[in-house]
């Protein structure tokens, strides 16, 4: 079966099994996987948020990593997606960095109660130059902690959907 995603949407698509019980399957950047389900339905889930906000890059990455600090989180990683792609296969494109925002407290928490937690680790933020604007994305924890399995990571997750919300709503 052939998934066809936009920038913000996890597909999922229902079909038959040989066993004749019908299998949920979703697809996302990093895994695909197939899970027992009773329908006959297509439906999708947002899996980032965010805003837009006018400003040149390294004004609003600025901005965004001094609200990020307000809530406790610290950016660990820098992806210059722009730099690299022209580096590595002399694309040119857009301003687009990705910033792996992290929350030591929360991460600590979840790696807790989930050890292999850490292939989802950090909260990846997007940075796109749109024109004059920048649109802001934030990965949604709700949508990651899905794939976990894991008791009490629901409540770290949508205690970190809060804070990058409240990051989204002090930008917005």
């Amino acid at each position: 079966m052939v998934h066809v995603r936009s920038t913000r949407r996890i597909s999922t698509r229902y079909r038959a099994s040989a066993n004749g019980h019908d299998h949920r399957i979703q697809w996302v950047p990093w895994l695909i996987f197939s899970e027992p389900h009773h329908t006959d339905q297509r439906s999708t889930m947002e899996y980032t948020f965010g805003t837009v906000v006018k400003g040149t890059m390294e004004d609003v990455e600025n901005r965004v990593t001094t609200a990020l600090a307000v809530e406790g989180f610290g950016v660990l990683t820098r992806i210059d997606v722009r730099a690299t792609l022209k580096e590595k296969i002399d694309i040119d494109r857009d301003p687009y960095v990705i910033l792996g925002a992290c929350n030591p407290r929360l991460a600590h928490r979840m790696i807790e109660v989930d050890s292999e937690i850490g292939a989802l680790l950090p909260c990846n933020v997007v940075l796109r130059q749109e024109g004059e604007t920048v649109a802001i994305r934030f990965m949604d924890p709700d949508a990651i902690v899905g794939f976990v399995d894991a008791e009490g990571a629901d409540v770290i997750a949508a205690e970190a959907k809060d804070r990058l919300g409240r990051v989204a709503a002090a930008l917005g």
